[in-house]
């Protein structure tokens, strides 16, 4: 998305600005003063200052502004960077764009300029969207439909369809989704993985990330950007995991007042986190809550230590970062309650028939010979090997700790080889299946298919005398 960038400082400052916007947003940016008109194909407006007044804003997709940027030059610059991060990968504001029903308002409020859209023929939806190509509902995964407050997500057929009406936009649906195939337009996954990357352009050690609700207020604090949303139960393990490996040295989710639907889900998801980072990591991962948690985040940048390792390269795999950024993060010993990672449970009916490794959609399973392997970084948990076992052998069940991610073998059998040629035949277990349902142990099964036909041929020229085997 092309962003406009008006800047309203004068001198020294306003020189700065455009050139730190130019040096890491040339090619989604456009700066002007406030005597300029907006470029054509721009689709937001950023302004840094008072900005002009009467400037028409028709069209646009997405406003934000720092109105009376204070402190430190360099404080500045730490946020504009990061509003243009998010601003520029908002790009999922488009998908709710429609054509205003007659009679509709033309006009936003104050409130709206934040992430709203402009303009008399337009009309926006802020619920959430589902991307059907990447959805696991087709699997058999139902997290986001089971985290829903409302109640307002249900299944039709193998899609997810949202309620907009009965939809309270807490976001929680997104918080658990571990592929990112459903998400909010004003707090897409894009637009949260640009706010990461723009918060990278700043090399302060110590800088806080603090996601909050719209009913919070918070004093400014040294490099210390605040997102908001509508709700924090927007924010799951997934999303802090990966915020924290960013390069942050602090990742604070603060709820105002309790009211938020995900209040309880953020803090799990916070706790969980840092319950698994390393002890003597460099990353701060905290829920706060109320007055008491405002005034601790006042606190966080003087307690924090200088975050100076590697931040994690985000692509645009949702549940391959979130597995690279816990293993960036936590102690291999870890353990992993509350992070929403999966281990199976193979029982001992399994019969290595190959039909959970043929079916998994993240080639997390695979055979061997006599094994069945899995690779806990692939897998997802949508269930669907458990589906489609014939024997109901596999049980989801959390991940024990952070080292399993590792791939190995979640079950073995022995492979009963042919009794004439010795090829590998079945596994025990498949024989003992076949023999329990015809009720006696055929002794044919103890051949392969090529010395079934062979023992058979010599066991019908031994029954017709005379004749030889040509």
């Amino acid at each position: 998305m092309k962003i406009c960038v008006e800047v309203d400082l004068g001198g020294a400052p306003a020189a700065a600005v455009a050139s730190e916007v130019r040096k890491n947003w040339a090619l989604s940016s456009h700066v002007i003063s406030p005597k300029e008109d907006i470029p054509a194909d721009a689709e937001g407006l950023l302004v840094i200052g008072e900005g002009r007044k009467d400037r028409p804003t028709e069209g646009l997709l997405i406003l934000d502004r720092i109105e009376r940027p204070s402190g430190a030059l360099e404080q500045t610059l730490f946020q504009v960077n990061a509003k243009l991060g998010r601003m520029t990968r908002s790009d999922l504001l488009r998908t709710k764009v429609a054509v205003q029903p007659a009679g509709g308002k033309d006009k936003l409020s104050r409130r709206d300029l934040l992430f709203g859209l402009r303009g008399g023929f337009q009309t926006y939806s802020d619920a959430p969207t589902v991307f059907e190509s990447i959805c696991e509902a087709k699997y058999g995964c139902s997290k986001c439909v089971d985290a829903c407050p409302s109640k307002a997500l249900r299944f039709d057929g193998p899609r997810v369809v949202v309620n907009e009406s009965e939809c309270t936009r807490a976001g929680e649906c997104a918080a658990v989704c571990p592929v990112s195939a459903i998400q909010l337009p004003k707090y897409s996954e894009e637009a949260f993985l640009g706010l990461l990357d723009g918060l990278s352009k700043t090399a302060f050690p110590r800088k806080v990330l603090v996601i909050a609700c719209e009913r919070s207020s918070i004093d400014p604090q040294p490099w210390t950007y605040v997102d908001r949303v509508k709700d924090v139960g927007r924010i799951g393990a997934r999303q802090l995991a990966v915020a924290a490996a960013s390069g942050l040295a602090g990742v604070v989710v603060y709820c105002a007042d309790g009211l938020c639907a995900g209040a309880a889900d953020a803090g799990r998801a916070a706790r969980a986190v840092s319950a698994a980072m390393n002890v003597d990591g460099d990353v701060l991962v905290e829920f706060l809550q109320g007055q008491e948690g405002r005034e601790r985040i006042r606190e966080i940048q003087a307690s924090l230590v200088d975050r100076r390792g590697p931040a994690l390269s985000l692509g645009r795999d949702a549940w391959g970062d979130y597995v690279r950024a816990l293993q960036s993060l936590s102690r291999a010993e870890a353990g992993t309650p509350g992070l929403g990672v999966t281990d199976l449970r193979i029982d001992d009916t399994c019969t290595l028939c190959g039909n959970c490794a043929k079916s998994c959609p993240h080639v997390a399973l695979r055979m061997g010979s006599g094994t069945l392997e899995l690779d806990s970084a692939r897998c997802t948990g949508c269930g669907y090997c458990a589906r489609v076992c014939p024997e109901t052998s596999i049980t989801l069940q959390p991940l024990r700790t952070v080292a399993d991610f590792a791939p190995r073998i979640v079950f073995r059998d022995v492979i009963v080889n042919c009794a004439r040629c010795g090829k590998p035949l079945e596994s025990a277990g498949l024989l003992r299946k076949v023999a329990a349902m015809v009720g006696k142990e055929d002794p044919m099964m103890k051949y392969c298919s090529s010395c079934k036909q062979i023992l058979a041929l010599e066991g019908l020229s031994k029954s017709e005398p005379g004749k030889g085997p040509g």
